[in-house]
Parts: structure tokens; C-alpha cells; sequence
């Protein structure tokens, strides 16, 4: 088994300048899977902090809880079809199916005891990005089947364990 204990960005000689790649900790790779992995778990290069090149706190606890997000849908029998889809300025956390029906997921992270919920962050103006994105999604793919937005609030508690809450039709869209 391969642990990643350190995040860091690195690109290796050969890659092209657009391209970094991500070393993250929190999970085990099995030995036969650690190369692979290593390349699925290339990002875009924006998520850079721009004075450092490296990923910021706030960009670690996102992309963990992202992961613990993905690990919880997939053990629930959802099927992965997109993460951090983009369209112009919108993004989707995790795009998922599920019997006929595609979740657009959206992922909040927090650290356990924090002064607000991960559920509290989705607002007025969030719920409305959402929607524009998921209307982008389903513009682009054809989509005619049924459709609903999600939420997934993770907690960070002290020990390193992540509590994961899924929340059903968090956005309810009007279209």
C-alpha cells in the first residue's frame, strides 16, 4: 500500500507547461494502482496559490473533502460521471447517475466545530450558480431524463476522520 501524506503540486520534466499534477494525503493507493492514480489525479493549474505554487489549507481540506464525497457516492451505488465539470465561469463539484436520474453534487467542506455548517454555505446567489451550471450540463449532453441537485457537507473532525451528510434536493430548481 502507497499513503500520500503530503500535498504538494509537481510536474514532472516531460509534461507539457499546462500541466500540474497533485500529490494529496488521506488515502491508502494498493500497490498496482499508484501509478495510475498518480496521473487521474491531474488539476488544472489556477488551484495553485499564486504567491507559493502550492495549494493553500482552505484548497487541501476542499480536495479532501471532495474525495471523502466521491468515496461516500460511489459506496451508495452512484455512478461518477464527471468531477470539477466546467463551463465558462460555472463549475460541478461531482456530477452523478443513480437509477435514471443525474445528482449534481455540490461539496462543502469544513473543519469539525467551526463557527458555521458546510449546509450553510449554500445561499441565494449559490443555489442560482448551481442551477446555471446544472442548465449548462444538461444543454450540453442532452440530458431529458430527471434531475437534481445535491449537497454532501463534510466535517473535518481533529483525529483526521471525515463525517459525511448527503442532503436530497438541497436546491429545488424551477425550471
Amino acid at each position: 500500500m502507497l499513503h500520500l501524506s503530503l500535498a504538494r503540486w509537481w510536474k514532472p520534466k516531460d509534461a507539457p507547461q499546462e500541466c500540474s499534477y497533485l500529490q494529496i494525503s488521506g488515502f491508502d493507493i494498493p500497490d498496482s494502482e499508484s501509478a495510475e492514480r498518480k496521473v487521474s489525479l491531474k488539476a488544472p493549474t489556477q488551484r495553485k496559490s499564486k504567491q507559493t505554487g502550492q495549494m493553500t489549507h482552505a484548497q487541501i481540506i476542499g480536495y479532501e473533502g471532495e474525495l471523502s464525497a466521491r468515496k461516500w457516492l460511489e459506496s451508495e451505488g452512484f455512478e461518477i460521471l464527471a468531477t470539477n465539470w466546467r463551463s465558462g465561469r460555472y463549475e460541478i463539484d461531482i456530477v452523478a447517475r443513480k437509477d435514471d436520474t443525474i445528482h449534481i453534487v455540490e461539496v462543502k467542506c469544513r473543519r469539525a466545530m467551526g463557527l458555521t455548517m458546510p449546509e450553510d454555505a449554500i445561499d441565494y446567489r449559490k443555489s442560482r450558480t448551481l442551477l446555471k451550471a446544472a442548465t449548462a450540463y444538461i444543454g450540453r449532453y442532452g440530458w431529458e431524463g430527471e434531475t437534481q441537485i445535491d449537497l454532501i457537507a463534510v466535517d473535518m473532525l481533529p483525529d483526521g476522520e471525515k463525517l459525511v451528510r448527503y442532503v436530497s434536493n438541497a436546491v429545488l430548481p424551477h425550471w
